[in-house]
C-alpha cells in the first residue's frame, strides 16, 4: 500500500475565470510554491512539503483539471491559462514567492516567473517542450485505454518501480478524467520551454535516468545563462518521490533555505 498520507487541510480560491483551485499552505518564512506536473496532483510533492515547510512558507496548489481543483470538461487547459491561475494565487495571497516545478509544472513555473519575477525558479526534470506528433498520438491512443496506461505510463516514471510508488501514482492520476488529460495535451502540443530573462536565477534538477530531459538537452542554456545543474542519481522522472530527501536537500540548497 502506498504511504498514508498527514491531514492538511485545502485552501481554495477562485480565478478569474471562475474556477475553484485547491492549494495546501503550510509553514512560515520565505514564500515558496511548488508546481506539479500533467496528471499528477500536489501531493507528489508531499515529502518536499513536509520538509521544506519547516524553514518556508510552502503553498503547492492542485492545477485545473487536476487533484481536488474544478475540472470542467470543456475548459481552457493552455499552460498559459494555468500560470496566470499561478499568479493570481500569488496575488491573492499576496506573495512573491520562488517557484518550483516539476515536468509540464516547469513550463508553468517560467510563464508565471515573467509576472511575479521570482529571484529564484527551481525546476525539476523539465522536458524541452511538451508532446507532438506521433509522441502526441501515442500519448492519447495511452490515454483512451486506460487498463493499459496504468500499466505502462507510471512505472514509466520511476527508475526502479516499486509497487508503493507505481500504486500512488496510479491513484493520484485517477482524481481527473482522461478526457482532461486529453485536453492538456492538445492544447499545448509541441509547447517549448522559454526561460526567463535576468534578474531571475534557473536551476535545472535533472533525474540521472530520465529520458524525457537528459542533461545534455540542456547543455546550450546553460552555457549561454550559467544556469546551475544538479544531477539526481538513481532517479526517474518522478525523481521527488523516487529520492525524496535528495530532492528536497537541493531545493533548500538551491534556495537558500538551509
Amino acid at each position: 500500500m502506498s504511504e498514508a498520507l498527514p491531514h492538511v487541510p485545502v485552501e481554495s480560491f477562485e480565478t478569474s475565470d471562475g474556477l475553484r483551485i485547491s492549494y495546501e499552505i503550510r509553514g512560515k518564512g520565505k514564500p515558496v510554491f511548488f508546481i506539479h506536473g500533467w496528471a499528477s496532483t500536489r501531493k507528489f510533492w508531499r515529502h518536499q512539503i513536509e520538509v521544506i515547510s519547516r524553514r518556508a512558507l510552502v503553498v503547492a496548489p492542485d492545477l485545473r483539471g487536476h487533484g481536488d481543483s474544478d475540472k470542467p470538461i470543456p475548459g481552457d487547459y493552455r499552460v498559459e491559462r494555468m500560470a496566470l491561475d499561478i499568479v493570481e494565487l500569488a496575488n491573492n495571497l499576496s506573495l512573491k514567492p520562488f517557484l518550483v516545478g516539476h515536468s509540464m509544472g516547469c513550463a508553468i513555473a517560467l510563464i508565471a516567473a515573467h509576472r511575479l519575477r521570482p529571484r529564484k525558479v527551481v525546476l525539476l526534470a523539465p522536458p524541452p517542450r511538451m508532446p507532438r506528433g506521433w509522441e502526441l498520438l501515442l500519448m492519447e491512443i495511452l490515454i483512451k485505454v486506460p487498463p493499459i496506461a496504468k500499466a505502462i505510463i507510471p512505472r514509466k516514471t520511476f527508475y526502479r518501480p516499486k509497487p508503493d510508488l507505481v500504486e500512488f501514482v496510479v491513484q493520484e492520476s485517477a482524481k481527473s478524467h482522461p478526457q482532461i488529460y486529453r485536453e492538456v495535451l492538445k492544447q499545448n502540443a509541441g509547447l517549448e520551454i522559454s526561460y526567463p530573462s535576468e534578474g531571475t536565477e534557473v536551476i535545472l534538477l535533472i533525474p540521472e535516468h530520465d529520458h524525457l530531459a537528459s542533461p545534455k538537452e540542456f547543455g546550450g542554456y546553460t552555457r549561454e545563462t550559467g544556469a546551475k545543474v544538479m544531477i539526481i542519481p538513481a532517479a526517474g522522472h518522478n525523481a521527488m518521490l523516487e529520492r525524496p530527501e535528495l530532492v528536497s536537500d537541493f531545493i533548500l540548497e538551491a534556495l537558500e533555505l538551509e
